[in-house]
């Protein structure tokens, strides 16, 4: 990642280093943990502290949504980054079960939409809940994306895939990827 692209702090987590990114909504901060401390599960945290953590909401590395441009949607901050790197307007929904209901409200209906969540297990289901979330809300212009299994937009942007000679096909192939998990119907997924 282009660090001169987005603002963070360096921190340390029970003495760990860590990446702390702010969010408007809340004095806590998201923290990236460095190495994960032993004992500790997972490789983010919320500092404590006073305020919402993320519940109803999605980070963005933006004064603002731009409403005529597509916006994917990921499950971590350091996959949005990527994505913006490369030109892409992306938000971080935090959690692949959490839908950012508060953040929805401030779109536009016809904002174009694409979830591009983890290709994992959870990320695939994930990816279901918040688009019948979307459509509940009044969006349309919804469409999934994903990346290859086990890899995530940060995987993809170190090992070169978004770069300007490789970008479009990366992006064709992970919305191919999405339509197939949606595929209703065996015709549908031919």
């Amino acid at each position: 990642l282009d660090v001169s692209k987005f603002k963070f702090e360096q921190t340390d987590y029970y003495g760990k280093p860590a990446v702390a990114f702010t969010c408007s909504w809340t004095s806590r901060r998201w923290l990236r943990l460095i190495d994960i401390p032993r004992g500790i599960e997972g490789k983010t945290r919320w500092e404590k502290g006073e305020g919402d953590a993320y519940q109803g909401h999605a980070w963005i590395n933006r004064e603002q949504v731009d409403p005529d441009d597509e916006l994917w949607f990921t499950e971590g901050i350091l996959n949005t980054l990527s994505l913006e790197q490369v030109g892409i307007q992306s938000a971080s929904t935090f959690s692949s079960s959490h839908v950012p209901t508060k953040f929805l409200k401030g779109l536009a209906k016809t904002q174009p939409i694409v979830v591009a969540l983890d290709s994992d297990n959870a990320g695939q289901k994930g990816t279901v809940t918040l688009i019948e979330a979307l459509k509940v809300n009044g969006f349309k212009n919804i469409k999934a994306a994903q990346s290859p299994y086990g890899k995530d937009w940060n995987d993809l942007l170190v090992a070169g895939a978004l770069k300007d000679n490789t970008k479009q096909e990366t992006i064709e192939e992970a919305l191919w990827r999405g339509r197939l998990l949606l595929a209703e119907t065996f015709a549908e997924y031919r």
